[in-house]
């Protein structure tokens, strides 16, 4: 009996799982290491607002440091849907898809699709 080989469309899905893992997971570290740098050089930022004729340099640096937060968190929740997706992945490719698990998984993926 000769062995069938394997999926060509999991293996793609596999490795697009992986690569956008890796692509968010990059992301969220450059968004999470911007927030100590811009509060190392906040003269060359207050500068940067004040040139641009910028009302409030405090209220301009808030909201650049909520909204890098809010990004990282968001591209933090991307990275764990692709790892559930990659888990579903593997199921399919063990040929067990219908499981406890990737149910309780598909919920979780919705909730962060939300």
């Amino acid at each position: 009996m000769a062995l069938k080989p394997k999926d060509p469309l999991l293996t793609a899905g596999k490795i697009m799982t992986i690569l956008l893992m890796g692509l968010t997971g990059i992301v969220s570290v450059v968004l999470l290491g911007l927030v100590p740098f811009l509060l190392v050089n906040q003269a060359d930022f207050a500068a940067t607002v004040e040139l641009a004729d910028g009302a409030s340099v405090r209220t301009a640096m808030a909201a650049s440091i909520v909204l890098l937060l809010i990004g990282a968190s968001i591209t933090a929740m991307a990275f764990h849907f692709f790892q559930l997706l990659g888990r579903i992945i593997d199921t399919v490719g063990n040929k067990d898809p219908f499981t406890i698990d990737n149910a309780g998984r598909m919920s979780r993926m919705g909730w962060i699709a939300l």
